[in-house]
């Protein structure tokens, strides 16, 4: 009877066994023929593959259009970001398209590998183009429009990432939690600079977003055929002192992103963003004395021994309180006036921070000149002017896009109005004072025009600009420490900002 019973238990044994054989062999065709299951493959990426797109918008104008792209690789991610918009050409008679393209390669744990970028602006293109080797060397080509190409590189102490995968890395980690803070060493390929960003994740909330699209013959324009809830994380961070708040989803991609002083960046259907860019009428500029300028006529500053401001938006909000740049060096704010009183009083060196530019690294030429402008003279704003003199009288001008090495602009004795600002920084922290470049806007006859110059720590914060020939006065009103001057910049970041002078400070 024992016998009997152990037989069938036998057979039933030997029956699962044949059938987890065949599953196996199932499976393993399966495999074979289709590939693996992409939702398992899916699982090891930081975050999904897809692509957002946003409607730039500025004083209630649709200006421009962003998107973000990510697309998956063998051994990682492709990551691609535009950004374009629409200034007046140097007319004012019309749009001037400014745009930015970045293409970067990242590992599967979100490390930079290598990139390209292609800024377009009023005065012609640059290209750049980089590797990251074992996280350890940076290595960067810059080529400017009709220039020779150069070549820069930097020891990393950490992994970086492009300023652009920021809301990336933080999807990276999980879903975000209200009070998480993290930093990121950050390479931006335009400014050519590496800057550590401290994030803070502020709040969470839920978007209704567009993500499709329907043409309306009706009124001949696309509209919205699907709306969608979106759950968001705002990440909050200051770039070169100027503050920044971005909505992100569970995949890192932007829902909003807010400069609290200039555009803002609405989630929506690549059609409804395109066509708005494209099919609407050309953008109307402020061309009133208190909006800044997006024409580069370098038309002369008035100067004065004291420049009082009145800030206000054209949105009607509050100027933000955390907005350091507006602050410190020679300029003083009281709610929302600013005063600028520049001084070059006599003083000691002073520890300050600055950004980690690789165009302003100096080497053994620059330290020797250096040495030698500064000579026997021990009064810092003495040598200082006297660099910046120099600058102005040596470095012949030219005119055309793109950035130029320190080393490569006193090779070459020739630079542009941003060249020379980066000779003056080399020579600066040749002698080591610590230095920046800053930007803002500068007080014309005909109103308020973009300008950058360089910064240097010496009592405080003190300007230095190596394109005016007399000693700088109270004739501008700084934005921005570190970056460079370009129109996108002031008008993404800036154009909402109006100023008007006054008599008197509060």
């Amino acid at each position: 009877m024992n016998g009997l019973e152990r037989t069938p238990r036998r057979h039933r044994l030997a029956a699962l066994i044949l059938l987890a054989w065949l599953g196996a062999m199932a499976w393993l065709v399966q495999r074979q023929v289709r590939g693996p299951d992409p939702r398992a493959a899916l699982a090891s990426w930081p975050v999904p593959p897809g692509a957002a797109f946003q409607a730039i918008h500025i004083s209630g104008r649709h200006v421009g259009l962003a998107s973000q792209t990510i697309d998956t690789l063998k051994d990682g991610l492709r990551v691609t970001d535009l950004v374009t918009v629409n200034l007046p050409d140097a007319e004012a008679r019309g749009g001037r398209r400014n745009s930015t393209l970045v293409r970067a390669r990242y590992s599967r744990n979100l490390r930079l590998r290598s990139w390209d970028s292609d800024l377009l602006a009023g005065r012609g293109r640059v290209a750049t183009e980089g590797t990251v080797s074992g996280d350890t060397l940076l290595l960067v080509v810059v080529t400017p429009l009709d220039e020779p190409s150069e070549t820069l590189q930097v020891t990393l102490g950490r992994p970086v990432i492009l300023a652009t995968a920021v809301g990336l890395l933080a999807a990276s980690q999980g879903l975000p939690r209200v009070g998480d803070r993290f930093r990121a060493q950050v390479f931006d390929p335009f400014d050519l600079e590496l800057r550590m960003e401290r994030v803070v994740v502020a709040a969470e909330s839920v978007f209704t977003v567009t993500d499709s699209a329907e043409f309306n013959t009706a009124l001949r324009r696309w509209t919205s055929a699907h709306r969608d809830t979106v759950r968001a994380w705002r990440l909050e961070t200051q770039v070169h002192g100027l503050p920044e708040q971005r909505w992100i989803d569970a995949s890192g991609m932007t829902v909003l992103l807010r400069h609290p002083l200039g555009a803002t960046l609405d989630r929506t259907a690549f059609e409804i963003a395109n066509s708005g860019l494209r099919g609407s009428a050309r953008p109307r500029w402020d061309t009133s004395a208190t909006a800044p300028r997006f024409l580069g006529t370098n038309t002369p500053a008035l100067t004065a021994p004291r420049l009082a401001v009145a800030l206000s938006l054209v949105s009607g909000g509050p100027i933000p309180i955390n907005t350091t740049a507006l602050e410190g060096g020679t300029q003083r704010r009281w709610a929302d006036t600013l005063i600028a009183e520049p001084r070059l009083g006599p003083g000691t060196l002073s520890t300050a921070p600055e950004d980690s530019a690789l165009l302003t690294v100096p080497d053994s030429a620059i330290r020797q000149l250096a040495h030698r402008l500064q000579g026997s003279s021990v009064d810092p704003p003495t040598v200082a002017r006297a660099m910046s003199e120099w600058v102005r009288r040596t470095i012949t001008l030219r005119s055309g896009p793109g950035l130029r090495s320190a080393s490569g602009v006193l090779q070459a004795r020739t630079g542009s109005e941003p060249d020379r600002v980066t000779l003056l920084l080399a020579l600066a922290r040749a002698a080591d004072w610590p230095a920046r470049t800053a930007w803002g806007l500068a007080r014309t006859r005909s109103g308020w025009e973009l300008r950058g110059w360089a910064e240097v720590h010496l009592t405080d914060w003190v300007p230095l600009d190596p394109n005016q020939p007399a000693p700088l006065a109270a004739d501008r009103i700084r934005l921005a420490t570190g970056g460079q001057a370009r129109l996108i910049e002031l008008a993404l970041r800036a154009g909402e900002l109006r100023l008007t002078p006054v008599e008197d400070h509060p």
